[in-house]
């Protein structure tokens, strides 16, 4: 079954398991409070999925279709946590803002979160 999205650039039919790229995710990264550093969870959502393809082309009277790749536009920070202290709301601001403004957390991420669809299992029945 196809899920339709319209956002502001064009419409993408979604399946379930491409669905689930945009659930909820929890990664590991170091995080420095008070000049300690901590291993913290960091829990991101609202994956937006962007796509650098220009679709159907002709070039010359030859025609084509670039498909592009996918990419992480963007995304939030939903919670913060460091399993061995506890964090205050603005001590987890304060981290958020930290993480937001960092170039090398931002690549974690994309290098962390897949966004390539699942498999199709070859096992699996159709209708």
């Amino acid at each position: 079954m196809k899920h339709i999205i319209a956002n502001n650039r064009h419409i993408l039919q979604l399946t379930q398991s491409e669905l689930r790229r945009k659930a909820s995710h929890e990664i590991n990264y170091p995080v420095t409070i008070d000049g300690e550093e901590f291993e913290a969870i960091i829990e991101i959502d609202n994956i937006s999925i962007g796509n650098d393809g220009i679709g159907a082309y002709e070039y010359w009277g030859a025609r084509g279709f670039d498909k592009g790749h996918d990419y992480i536009e963007d995304f939030s920070i939903e919670d913060v946590t460091i399993p061995e202290r506890p964090l205050t709301p603005e001590e987890e601001k304060a981290v958020i803002l930290q993480l937001r403004q960092n170039k090398h957390f931002n690549r974690h991420v994309e290098e962390t979160i897949s966004i390539e669809p699942e498999e199709p299992d070859p096992d699996r029945h159709r209708d």
